[in-house]
């Protein structure tokens, strides 16, 4: 579960999750709502190796995730087996993307069973 939240000149979410698969599927959906475009039937698979960083991990995986709809494909859905998080992208025809690379200061909060992630994209 993700949600908007102020920020003084870029985009800001916080993320609410229990696990690393419901983390990239929530980063997977803020991207994909934010595309304006018609999306294809073609996909393409990309497997991307989880670290001991977690936060170094959703910085690269979110920013390649970027890098892939500036090239025509954006994340669809995703996929977490083990270490391994399998991206589908779909192709698309984009007409625009407001979001540029994600800013590398987040912040993680552990609560319960519950982990929050505060992210911003430059825009």
């Amino acid at each position: 579960m993700y949600r908007d939240i102020p920020h003084t000149a870029d985009e800001a979410y916080e993320i609410v999750f229990s696990d690393e698969s419901e983390l990239f599927n929530d980063i997977v959906d803020i991207i994909k709502n934010e595309v304006d475009g018609e999306f294809k039937e073609e996909k393409r698979e990309k497997v991307y190796e989880l670290g001991e960083d977690l936060t170094d991990d959703i910085f690269d995986i979110t920013n390649d995730m970027i890098y892939m709809v500036d090239r025509g494909w954006v994340p669809d859905k995703t996929k977490l087996r083990g270490k391994k998080l399998k991206v589908i992208y779909k192709k698309a025809n984009i007409r625009e993307l407001d979001y540029k690379p994600l800013k590398k200061h987040m912040s993680r909060e552990d609560i319960g069973n519950s982990k929050i992630l505060k992210v911003v994209f430059d825009t």
